[in-house]
């Protein structure tokens, strides 16, 4: 029996896969430049340069603060304002990666002036982190986006496509009239008067597992890495003080973060040019009692992600806020 002789049935099912991935393709290509078109439309945020600017007129903001989530928990203006007697701007939020803060820079200083002073909270996964498209929408930034880069467009932003209709079902709650979780913290209003969450709310496992999932850093310029790097020139050109500041992480997810000495020495590298910028890290047993479950949210042995509790951030900002005094002197 000759296996090598073909039949025109075992030829058949060849151009019905071609055709398969042609229509998949133009599927794919459809359905994502369907969602790209609605998105572009109702998630434009038009209300924020109006707010923005009112809010800040008289302001004499001289600070501004950037960063992810643990920068919204961990650093907040009010202490600016009552230890050092300063006007800070905190503009960090989850999803906020480099190209937001860069474009964040660019429209504050346009409508409030260069700042005197920015702070800027430093993440072990920062390089590998993409900005939300409900914030990037603020700027009404279009992403020029490769239509033939990849084979599943929708594969591809994946991650903006879960954020829109993370947004979308957001929209539906509160027109059903049901409590979204959004809105507040959208509202940057509220965040500059925030100092973050009690600890009595959330509870950490601090018992160290046999096993557990170790984190690798994931090196510059990474996913936005060149928008940080943008910003910094940017600051450097503007001629303003840039404060890098690694906020406390419980101790489980240091441990979890195995390359965190990679970290440090990745930035160090990128900042050696620049003779504006300082740096300062309070993720060490030394500057900051890593090991108190009280001072943090969330954390632990297999996660990464660390953020400080209300009190944390208290003991933290106290500390942190002393140690850079002498720049507003």
């Amino acid at each position: 029996m000759n296996l090598f002789i073909f039949n025109s049935k075992t030829k058949k099912p060849i151009p019905r896969i071609i055709l398969f991935l042609v229509l998949l393709f133009l599927s794919d290509r459809f359905l994502f430049f369907l969602i790209s078109s609605i998105e572009s439309r109702l998630l434009v945020d038009h209300s924020f340069k109006k707010n923005f600017i009112d809010y800040s007129k008289n302001k004499n903001f001289n600070t501004i603060i950037l960063g992810t989530s643990r920068t919204l928990e961990g650093i907040h203006p009010v202490y600016f304002s009552s230890l050092l007697n300063q006007n800070a701007y905190k503009e960090a939020q989850f999803g906020k990666g480099p190209k937001y803060n860069y474009l964040f820079y660019k429209f504050y200083k346009k409508h409030c002036g260069v700042p005197k002073v920015l702070i800027y909270g430093m993440d072990y996964f920062m390089f590998n982190l993409d900005s939300r498209i409900r914030w990037l929408h603020r700027f009404n930034h279009q992403e020029n986006k490769d239509y033939f880069g990849n084979f599943l467009m929708l594969l591809k932003y994946k991650k903006n496509i879960d954020d829109f209709t993370d947004i979308m079902l957001e929209k539906l709650k509160q027109g059903l009239g049901e409590s979204g979780n959004l809105v507040p913290l959208r509202d940057f209003v509220k965040i500059q008067k925030y100092r973050g969450v009690d600890f009595e709310k959330i509870r950490i496992d601090s018992e160290r597992p046999d096993r557990f999932k170790h984190f690798r850093y994931h090196k510059f310029p990474g996913v936005e890495g060149d928008y940080f790097l943008k910003l910094l020139e940017e600051c450097q050109k503007d001629e303003v003080k840039v404060i890098l500041v690694f906020i406390p992480n419980y101790y489980g997810t240091n441990v979890t973060n195995i390359q965190r000495q990679l970290f440090y020495e990745d930035i160090h590298k990128i900042v050696k040019p620049f003779d504006n910028i300082n740096i300062y890290n309070y993720n060490k047993i030394k500057k900051f009692p890593l090991k108190n479950r009280e001072y943090f949210l969330n954390g632990g042995y297999g996660l990464t992600n660390s953020h400080l509790s209300k009190k944390g951030a208290a003991l933290f900002n106290r500390k942190f806020l002393k140690d850079i005094k002498h720049h507003y002197d």
